[in-house]
């Protein structure tokens, strides 16, 4: 009887369990020495990034996975049904000056389902590189890491101050 308690406790809290491990892994990330495995020296940081990454990369894996079941990808990838009449309505709206209305499958829904495939992205290729510390191989999937990292980067930049909008748009209309 716990443990699906448990899940369900984890599932609503997953959003901010993302923010919070992400405030705290993207930042120092610069900090790490890490190539195809953790050095006998590591520092704190790199011990640090590699354990709270796994834990953080299986519940981001679960955070896209809960956003897409029951139907929720048809909110983040309308474009996979050719569903595009509310993107373009966003569209058309933003050369009006109007913001686009969060929510449904318009431009912010779209722009969260690009974030949600680069979440899955840095997940995937940061759990494959621990899996494949030592060989040649996590080296590939470090670069990958890498890369995908840095586009989430940016997405979180990006989704911070759509965020803002939107917290703006609603004290505006309140």
């Amino acid at each position: 009887m716990k443990l699906p308690r448990f899940f369900s406790v984890i599932g609503a809290k997953l959003h901010i369990i993302m923010i919070s491990t992400c405030a705290i892994l993207l930042p120092t990330s610069g900090w790490l020495l890490i190539g195809k495995q953790l050095r006998v020296n590591a520092s704190i940081w790199d011990y640090v990034h590699v354990y709270l990454g796994t834990i953080t990369a299986i519940l981001g894996l679960c955070f896209v996975l809960k956003c897409c079941i029951k139907g929720g990808w048809r909110q983040f990838f309308p474009w996979l049904v050719l569903d595009l009449s509310q993107f373009l309505a966003d569209v058309k709206g933003l050369f009006k000056a109007q913001l686009p209305s969060s929510g449904g499958k318009g431009l912010l829904s779209i722009i969260e389902g690009i974030g949600l495939l680069l979440l899955a992205g840095v997940c995937i290729s940061g759990l494959m590189w621990v899996l494949t510390q030592g060989d040649m191989e996590a080296l590939t999937w470090r670069k990958y890491h890498v890369t995908l990292a840095e586009y989430f980067v940016t997405f979180v930049a990006v989704h911070m101050v759509l965020a803002l909008v939107h917290v703006i748009e609603m004290i505006k209309n309140s």
